[in-house]
């Protein structure tokens, strides 16, 4: 039975109305929080979620959110900035988007130069007799920043309080991630100051214990595959005294997952919604870069009919086993209409009998002796039953597949 709706793409955008995928409750909880009288500053709040789950749509809407109630906010793409001096560019874009005028943008530039002057002088080279000027100036630098900073709070800004956004701090170089903590660490005597950081925070201590020699690694590791487990106790001590608050982003339930995939296209049906749930896509970037996958290959020329379930279920099948394991369960039955009968056979299969037929069928043995990649027996059965509503019969999707399968993997 032919699909009655298309995978189209979609835009993968940060939104300003983040209500979705369990983010409604943490929004109104955290709003409520920043607005409240009785909050203490200065503050440093971590907002803690892998790549792609969500965390700008949530910071922006939340700032959208506090701005309806009197707060004064800015946010700060440490990003967008990777290449210049990220501390000066930092406390430029807080100070300067408080107001347009030419006052405002002096004082920012002014602050952003000391900031730029505290940064040189901790990574600039100095011989023995200039440690004393040196550290010298550097105190003076420090207090002299954080003194204008409270005296900006204090008399330009005239708020209870100032809400500050860093973004993507964690897609940033090592010596970037490490000064913009620092940066954030000059206003932690700086009443009123209150950060929001939307960081993956296990990236952060990767940054500064690669920085400061904490984490032993070979040399075929590169800098972002250095095991949790070989974190030091002292780069956990350093975040703790920069982060008081340490928030997660919930993991959504399947019915929010279904109301997420309705949002992108009304036209989803639950069978659709349920194999995303099955394939664990909860992240709402992983699962864009799975439709826009599967959007593409459905176009690829000369596939015939069904080929939007045979671009789903193939896509489906690498995502689930791993590119490598599905192409040895592909070839371990050389033709894409056997592969697919096994699979739709496989998944008809009650939770009490698949694994009786699965050892008593030849033609389902074969997935016995292949390599199932992520994939454990029993995973494979509840994929096959999450796939078998796509996987159809007939000579269609058989011709679909075989042509993606091939185009895929010469491509």
């Amino acid at each position: 039975m032919a699909l009655t709706f298309t995978v189209k793409p979609h835009k993968d955008e940060p939104v300003d109305n983040a209500t979705l995928l369990g983010a409604g409750k943490m929004v109104s909880t955290l709003a409520d929080f920043l607005a409240s009288k009785d909050l203490i500053s200065p503050l440093v709040i971590a907002v803690n979620g892998e790549w792609g789950s969500g965390k700008t749509s949530l910071i922006t809407t939340v700032k959208k959110e506090i701005e309806k109630k009197g707060t004064v906010t800015a946010i700060f793409n440490a990003w967008q900035y990777e290449y210049s001096e990220p501390a000066g560019a930092m406390v430029y874009q807080i100070v300067s988007q408080t107001g347009p005028n030419k006052e405002i943008r002096r004082k920012a530039k002014e602050m952003a130069g000391l900031a730029l002057d505290i940064f040189a002088r901790k990574t600039a080279g100095i011989d023995l007799p200039a440690i004393k000027q040196h550290f010298e100036g550097s105190v003076s630098a420090v207090t002299t920043l954080s003194n204008r900073l409270e005296k900006y709070l204090q008399e330009d800004v005239q708020a209870e309080r100032m809400v500050v956004f860093i973004d993507d701090l964690d897609r940033c170089s090592l010596e970037n991630v490490i000064q913009l903590l620092e940066a954030v660490k000059l206003f932690l005597t700086v009443p009123k100051a209150v950060f929001v950081l939307a960081v993956d925070i296990s990236k952060v201590k990767l940054a500064w214990s690669l920085k400061y020699g904490r984490v032993e690694q070979s040399i075929d590791e590169g800098p972002v595959h250095g095991k949790a487990d070989r974190l030091t106790e002292e780069g956990l001590k350093y975040l703790e005294k920069i982060i008081q608050i340490q928030l997660e982003l919930p993991k959504p339930s399947n019915e929010q997952l279904k109301e997420y995939l309705k949002s992108l296209d009304p036209g989803y049906t639950d069978d659709f919604c349920n194999l995303i749930a099955a394939l664990n896509l909860t992240n709402p970037r992983s699962i864009k870069r799975f439709l826009n996958l599967v959007s593409f290959r459905a176009n690829i020329p000369e596939t015939g009919g069904m080929k939007t379930e045979a671009a789903l279920v193939w896509t489906a099948m690498e995502h689930a086993a791993g590119e490598e394991a599905a192409a040895k369960m592909y070839n371990a039955y050389g033709d894409p209409s056997m592969f697919l009968q096994a699979i739709n056979e496989l998944g008809g299969f009650s939770e009490s009998s698949w694994e009786n037929q699965l050892k008593s069928s030849s033609k389902l043995s074969l997935f016995s002796n292949v390599s199932l990649g992520k994939l454990s027996l029993r995973d494979f059965w509840h994929f096959s039953k999450a796939v078998r509503p796509f996987s159809g019969k007939g000579g269609d999707i058989y011709t679909a597949l075989g042509q993606i399968v091939a185009f895929s993997r010469r491509a």
